[in-house]
């Protein structure tokens, strides 16, 4: 039975003159990111794969402000702002910056870290014999990527949050600092050993997205491959095709899904150009052997055409590996970090963060200890149930082992007798809250 899409129910891009800016509005409104490729694997933040941070269009505007907006009533939307006289970040920046979280990762994901251009440009791919002609074009990327500021409506996801932040947030992607040998500080200096250095970048990836890069709002991808993609159409359609579909083998779209969300131009007239780009990048992944075929479906109105991927086992094989590789890598740094802290030595803001994180993964992993100590405070006729065990495992990965800990002394203080049901329900519906916060203000 075939679908029906209605011709009213696709939203059409607006443009406002408002004088010196241009603001450019569209609806995102349809529903739905070897050992060599081991140390080219970086974290991308979800909000940079689902939404269009980077435009597509090579023929952007100076001053032209765009809105993309994800409901009728422009309640959430997306908002991306030049600097004055400037251009929104396009294809390059979004080169730079998928070569900087590459550089951040060797960095041990540190959210304040010193480069130099020479050291974007190797992980762009960009010969060194070129290396000269490019200066200046990074250091304008840079100040785009860190000027360019966001504005998201009801559409941030933060992982911290555990979901889209109901708030108006403005942010950048990123804040840098070019430094020069008279310009640097005492513990700067070590980056000018080399005489030929005459500048470094101190680099800061903004906080919700940083949340996101180590926590768990993110995808893996190889920045080598992403990079080697001369198509930036063909590069936004992989990390979405790779989100969208998680594990499965088969994912169909409306092709005004992945339109919208790249972007491509949506209009009456361009729509038909946009399913043909479609096309070509879909060739590029099947003869890059990213997906193994692909089927546009042609039926009745343009707005109709939807697009078949298919996968086979190896693909998720790849993914998957990609995941391990780079979870293995982060969490060696988290045990690094929290070893760290024990012996007492001064460690940064960020590698602070990474500690906080890797004490928030311990307090959620049951061990044979922790159930122990739980038992311990639970009534004694808990160990003659055979389902307690379970119920405890399961309780420490969700609620924390903290919080499953005050719920145990609670119900004994309370002389349960019902012990497994009154555990469940007194964890979900917070009973013990109370009773947790008044033990721990006597500490």
């Amino acid at each position: 039975m075939n679908k029906k899409y209605e011709v009213f129910d696709v939203p059409k891009n607006e443009v406002i003159d408002t004088g010196p800016s241009e603001i450019v509005e569209k609806f995102l409104d349809v529903s739905e990111v070897e050992n060599e490729k081991q140390h080219s694997l970086v974290r991308i933040d979800i909000n940079v794969i689902e939404y269009p941070l980077f435009t597509k269009n090579p023929r952007r505007k100076k001053n032209q402000i765009i809105r993309y907006f994800f409901n009728r009533d422009k309640e959430a939307y997306i908002q991306v702002n030049p600097t004055s006289g400037d251009f929104i970040p396009g294809e390059f920046e979004e080169r730079v910056f998928i070569a900087i979280l590459k550089i951040m990762r060797d960095k041990k994901y540190n959210n304040e870290f010193y480069t130099k251009p020479s050291e974007i440009l190797y992980n762009m791919g960009i010969p060194q014999t070129s290396y000269k002609s490019f200066y200046k074009k990074i250091t304008l990327a840079l100040q785009r990527l860190s000027q360019t500021s966001y504005t998201f409506k009801n559409s941030l996801y933060s992982n911290k949050m555990k979901g889209i932040i109901d708030d108006k947030i403005n942010t950048n992607i990123m804040n840098i600092r070019i430094i020069t040998l008279n310009q640097a500080e005492k513990d700067e200096m070590e980056y000018f050993q080399d005489k030929r250095t005459k500048e470094v970048i101190k680099i800061s990836i903004s906080n919700y997205f940083y949340d996101n890069i180590i926590r768990k709002g993110y995808l893996v991808y190889d920045s080598q491959l992403l990079l080697n993609m001369d198509s930036p159409i063909t590069r936004a359609l992989y990390m979405l095709v790779n989100k969208l579909r998680f594990n499965k083998f088969h994912l169909r779209v409306l092709a005004l899904s992945l339109i919208k969300k790249i972007p491509l131009s949506d209009d009456a007239k361009s729509l038909g150009r946009s399913i043909k780009s479609l096309e070509k990048s879909c060739k590029q992944l099947k003869d890059m052997d990213l997906i193994s075929d692909y089927n546009v479906i042609k039926q009745g109105k343009l707005i109709q055409t939807e697009i078949e991927f298919f996968f086979e086992e190896k693909h998720n094989a790849i993914k998957q590996s990609f995941f391990y590789d780079d979870k293995n890598h982060f969490d060696n740094l988290l045990i690094t970090y929290t070893e760290k802290g024990e012996e007492g030595e001064v460690i940064t803001e960020s590698q602070e963060a990474l500690k906080e994180i890797q004490q928030e993964k311990e307090n959620i992993t049951p061990t044979d200890e922790k159930i122990n100590q739980i038992f311990d405070k639970l009534p004694a006729r808990a160990k003659e149930l055979k389902t307690m065990p379970g119920a405890i495992k399961d309780a420490i990965r969700q609620y924390g082992f903290e919080y499953v800990m005050y719920t145990a002394e609670y119900m004994s203080k309370n002389k349960v007798t019902k012990i497994r049901s009154y555990f469940i329900q007194a964890l979900e519906k917070g009973w013990a809250e109370n009773f947790m916060t008044t033990e721990k203000s006597k500490s």
